[in-house]
Formats: structure tokens, C-alpha cells, sequence
């Protein structure tokens, strides 16, 4: 019924869990009314009810667990920083590699890297 679309968390409170319907509505739902919150799955706790604002659908009582969006299609993969684990990453581009390598040769920071973390910097 509902699917998880981001179980990223502020630093101050409110926390908020943003789910999406089917319908494609996204609901805003405070981490309070979760047993486990994770970055791939939630679990709403005994007895709360997740109701869409637009369409009226409800999570059913006995389906508490709540996975990440798209997380079924088996063949999909995001790649994640091997240090951090962030999703928020870049390819290295050619001319980037290319600039190094001229400048620095092998020992370029670039050489032999495809990504860039945004979040921690590290390059693999």
C-alpha cells in the first residue's frame, strides 16, 4: 500500500518519515509512530493508522513493515560510498581523470577512481 520515500532524518525535531501512496501522494508522518526507522524499511508501531490525505487508503493493520520504494525490483542498484554509505555521489569525469594525469601521473587523486562521495569526499 504505502511505500518509504526517504527515512532521512533533520537534525532537529520534528524527525519526519515521508511515505508515498500508491496513488503517488507523499505523506509526511512523524517518527514517533514508528517502531524502527531505517534507512531501507520503517515499522509503523501496534495500532497506527496511515491514512492519504488524497486518495483515503489506509495501511492495513497486520502490514506494519513499510519498505523502501522500489526496493522489490530486484535488478536495481544504487551505488552507495563505500566509507559513508551516502547515495549522493558523482561520476568522475574523463577530462577530470585526464587533467590529473597530466599533472600528476599516477599519483593523481583521480587515477583509477569512477566516483566521488558529495558527502565525505572520497573517491573509489
Amino acid at each position: 500500500m504505502f511505500e518509504l520515500s526517504s527515512s532521512l532524518l533533520a537534525h532537529e525535531p520534528p524527525y519526519i518519515v515521508y511515505l508515498r501512496c500508491e496513488c503517488g501522494a507523499e505523506i509526511d508522518v512523524d517518527t514517533d509512530n514508528f517502531e524502527i526507522v531505517k534507512d531501507k524499511y520503517v515499522v509503523l508501531k501496534e495500532g497506527i493508522t496511515v491514512t492519504c490525505s488524497e486518495c483515503s487508503r489506509s495501511q492495513p493493520d497486520d502490514e506494519r513493515y513499510i519498505p523502501l520504494e522500489n526496493q522489490h525490483s530486484g535488478n536495481l542498484h544504487i551505488p552507495t560510498c563505500p566509507t559513508c554509505g551516502s547515495t549522493k555521489i558523482e561520476k568522475i569525469s574523463t577530462a577530470s581523470k585526464a587533467i590529473g594525469f597530466v599533472a600528476v601521473g599516477v599519483f593523481s587523486s583521480n587515477f583509477g577512481k569512477t566516483f566521488k562521495c558529495k558527502q565525505c569526499g572520497y573517491k573509489f
